[in-house]
């Protein structure tokens, strides 16, 4: 295989991602636990480790039909997907774990397998595992959750002081030969060599930190208990998103009510005037002239109701109805809008 990055998919939903790295660098035992199944998958191929993520519709059906829409974001996926392999090449297993995630949704683990180690930072996704995660479409909820167990990462990347510090410890005869490869620009994987191995100095020199930085060891979690607490998670976020926009929508309607009730306000005293205004929109015998007098029938109707002059409306309205029997179209309208014949009261 001649590449370092492959893409696929297809406009019925099968999504696909593969990162060829170097095996020399690859701690290819423990990557392996993170890939057990057939949505994330771990291979040796001669000197290279083929890592290989896929995510399909079987199963979900309700989101088929945002397949085909999101194909024209997903034109661009690769380039943001790219910085993974860095990552991964530096050490950094939250793109594996991620994709151990990706079989838990997918149904490929029994709920009793056992969690692997959670890396640390998995609260606090890089552009890349968003993007990973996003494309692969893993549960946001169960990425949450599993974050939980998390550790915060102790730093992203060495200061430039801290990298002074650690090349003037190597050997000379070690500078001599990272120079030379970097001078030689045949090694693009030097600078995640080079982080690897400096995080691995850093581990000798202080196991406890390391190791609460890289990785926390199993929480006695299951795959069925991720699910089960993701599925808890996303009901819960559904029933805040439902309150927020209950809330939203009380607030809306608050101030629809009181910017109607200062328009009425204004019309209070202009009734003759409006009603004038709708016999002359109704004498013009046109449907959109029609519609503006409906219009103006629900200001006088909502103006009557607030004083209490309900039976005098009702009265006007039918006498308008009696008068404009045979204008089919206008008393569809007035019953459209419930301004039906009222009953004589005895």
């Amino acid at each position: 295989m001649y590449f370092d990055a492959f893409l696929y998919f297809a406009n019925w939903g099968t999504r696909r991602l593969m990162l060829r790295l170097p095996r020399r660098l690859v701690d290819v035992e423990r990557a392996s636990i993170y890939c057990p199944g057939d949505h994330a998958s771990l291979r040796v191929k001669g000197d290279a480790v083929i890592l290989e993520f896929m995510w399909d519709s079987e199963g979900e059906d309700d989101l088929e039909d945002d397949v085909e829409d999101d194909l024209e974001e997903d034109e661009g996926a690769l380039a943001s997907l790219i910085p993974l392999r860095a990552e991964l090449l530096a050490g950094d297993f939250r793109a594996l774990y991620l994709g151990w995630l990706l079989s838990v949704q997918m149904g490929d683990l029994d709920d009793e397998e056992e969690e692997p180690p959670v890396p640390a930072g998995l609260g606090e996704l890089t552009g890349s595992l968003a993007s990973f995660a996003e494309f692969l479409r893993i549960d946001r909820d169960l990425i949450a959750v599993a974050a939980e167990r998390s550790p915060m990462p102790i730093q992203t990347r060495p200061s430039r002081a801290e990298w002074v510090a650690w090349i003037r410890r190597l050997p000379d005869s070690e500078k001599e030969a990272l120079l030379l490869r970097a001078a030689e620009g045949q090694d693009p994987h030097l600078p995640g060599e080079l982080l690897q191995r400096f995080r691995q100095d850093s581990a000798a020199a202080s196991p406890a930190e390391s190791t609460e930085a890289m990785t926390a060891p199993p929480g006695g979690r299951t795959a069925g208990a991720l699910l089960a607490a993701a599925e808890q998670r996303a009901e819960e976020r559904r029933r805040r998103e439902a309150e927020r926009r209950a809330a939203e929508q009380a607030r809306r309607e608050r101030e629809q009510a009181a910017a109607r009730g200062a328009y009425l306000e204004n019309l209070r005293g202009r009734e003759p005037e409006i009603w004038r205004r709708v016999e002359a929109l109704i004498d013009t015998k046109r449907p959109k002239e029609y519609d503006q007098a409906i219009t103006l029938l629900a200001d006088l109707r909502d103006l009557a109701a607030r004083s209490r002059r309900e039976d005098e409306f009702q009265t006007r309205v039918r006498e308008l109805r009696e008068r404009h029997a045979l204008k089919v179209s206008l008393l569809e309208r007035l019953n459209r809008a419930g301004m039906g014949a009222a009953p004589v009261r005895q």
